[in-house]
């Protein structure tokens, strides 16, 4: 188990340290770790039609919260890779931005944060690939993992302490499928919907060809079956041609694994 002082004082010796920085409790933790290292942080993030508008509006409250810097650069990129490797190549190119993007601003060193589960996870390859791009992974050299990040957040006030793990959009399309901005946002849309229902709990709409599978907690479930006809009218209007709910739930990475059982 890591610390939060171990981790500022990873930070503290930067002097100056870009993040990349998606919003999320990870690279949350590591931004207000900056900012109480009192080095000079500069918070990247991407915004293109990968990322939902949820996780935009939301990587911008959460950079004001937490009092950093923030420059958001867009880019038109979707990936033509449709193997499992899918997310390796985007985070590659991602990882060029992030530094293009610090350089351009001063800043020499580029950091995330990827934990040293997600390094170890083989359903996770774009964490190793930002390693080997050259992004800086504080998280995992502290030793911090999921409970110790959750834990610090709940006690630093951050907002996004209980909030659910993000992905892009592209990580719900079948592998084997192209990736089209007509595709992300028919998941964006219909993802929105759930939203509405359920809140702000996990939230996942896998489409594979035209079936969407629905992935949500559990707990969830029943709010789900009560709107099912609704749920059922938006999906069919978006463009899908199936309507499921899986009832294994959420599982993250489950595009690569399919016929385990919970």
């Amino acid at each position: 188990m890591g610390d939060y002082h171990t981790l500022v004082e990873r930070l503290r010796p930067q002097r100056r340290l870009a993040i990349a920085f998606s919003g999320g409790i990870d690279s949350s933790l590591v931004a207000r770790a900056a900012v109480d290292a009192g080095i000079d942080a500069l918070a990247i993030t991407v915004d293109g039609p990968l990322f939902s508008r949820r996780s935009m509006a939301q990587a911008a409250e959460v950079a004001q919260e937490i009092g950093i810097s923030q420059v958001v650069v867009t880019t038109d990129y979707l990936p033509l890779e449709q193997s499992p490797q899918r997310c390796h190549h985007c985070k590659a190119v991602l990882a060029r931005i992030w530094k293009q993007t610090a350089r351009e601003h001063g800043y020499g060193r580029v950091a995330d944060g990827v934990t040293g589960a997600e390094l170890a996870d083989p359903r996770l390859p774009g964490a190793r690939a930002a390693g080997q791009a050259g992004i800086w992974h504080p998280l995992a050299e502290a030793g911090m993992e999921e409970d110790d990040i959750r834990g610090t957040a709940r006690r630093l006030g951050l907002s996004t302490w209980k909030a659910p793990g993000e992905s892009c959009l592209a990580s719900r399309v079948a592998f084997g499928e192209p990736v089209t901005r007509g595709k992300l946002h028919m998941v964006e849309a219909a993802e929105d919907h759930l939203h509405s229902l359920i809140g702000s709990g996990v939230v996942r709409v896998r489409l594979h060809g035209g079936l969407a599978r629905i992935e949500v907690d559990p707990d969830d479930f029943s709010t789900l079956l009560h709107h099912r006809t609704s749920i059922a009218r938006t999906l069919l209007k978006l463009g899908f041609d199936q309507v499921t709910l899986d009832l294994q739930g959420y599982r993250s990475g489950s595009m690569h694994v399919s016929r385990q059982g919970p």
